[in-house]
């Protein structure tokens, strides 16, 4: 797709960011929240589809993942914490366990004959954020 097309995306590892126009901020989706999960912050709105890192029980599909860890809470009302807000939780509804893009490793060395290439797909736990909580 050109990246003047309408349904133009952008992808990061961690959060899908929609270029659409449809897709700007509008006053019921204002409310967003910092929050940190395995050494990563990672910004969130309601009804977001993210990328976290598996932990090490996978919860079932459908089930309500809770992340505890809020750094800031941005909207009408702002808070910052230090280094967490208090009181503030943001839940997630867990969609499932899918892979990242592949990674090549490939090792050489001249002279010598010797080549190797090998793989690697990360696997992360896709969540959609729900309800942003406390601040």
């Amino acid at each position: 797709m050109l990246p003047d097309s309408p349904c133009f995306r952008a992808w990061s590892r961690k959060r899908r960011i929609d270029l659409r126009p449809e897709a700007a901020l509008t006053s019921e989706n204002t409310v967003y929240a910092i929050i940190e999960d395995s050494g990563t912050q990672i910004m969130v709105r309601e009804g977001d589809v993210i990328e976290v890192d598996l932990r090490e029980e996978t919860p079932d599909t459908g089930s309500t993942l809770v992340f505890d860890r809020v750094l800031a809470i941005g909207g009408e009302s702002a808070a910052v914490g230090t280094p967490y807000v208090g009181g503030a939780s943001v839940s997630a509804e867990v969609l499932g366990e899918i892979k990242g893009d592949k990674v090549i490793k490939v090792m050489y060395k001249r002279r010598k004959g010797m080549r190797r290439k090998s793989g690697h797909r990360q696997r992360y736990l896709s969540v959609r954020i729900g309800a942003i909580t406390g601040g």
